[in-house]
């Protein structure tokens, strides 16, 4: 089985309230993953943080270092 990271975020009220909220996104991507052959092995929540910059989306940073640690380690 493939391993994976899985990011969510939800910025805005209103998108929790249309079903976008962080425990259905978390599910829908287990769904996912699971029909796929991947596992999660960790999810990044940025929920509630702005999305006009990378920047500021600290979970977003830290999923991207850690696939890059992960892909020197396999080099």
């Amino acid at each position: 089985m493939k391993k994976a990271y899985a990011y969510i975020r939800v910025s805005t009220e209103d998108q929790k309230k249309s079903g976008y909220s962080p425990d259905n996104q978390i599910r829908q991507i287990r769904e996912y993953a699971k029909t796929h052959g991947y596992e999660i092995v960790k999810v990044f929540d940025d929920s509630g943080k702005s999305g006009r910059s990378t920047d500021k989306r600290t979970a977003l940073q830290e999923m991207l270092k850690e696939i890059e640690r992960k892909n020197k380690k396999n080099d």
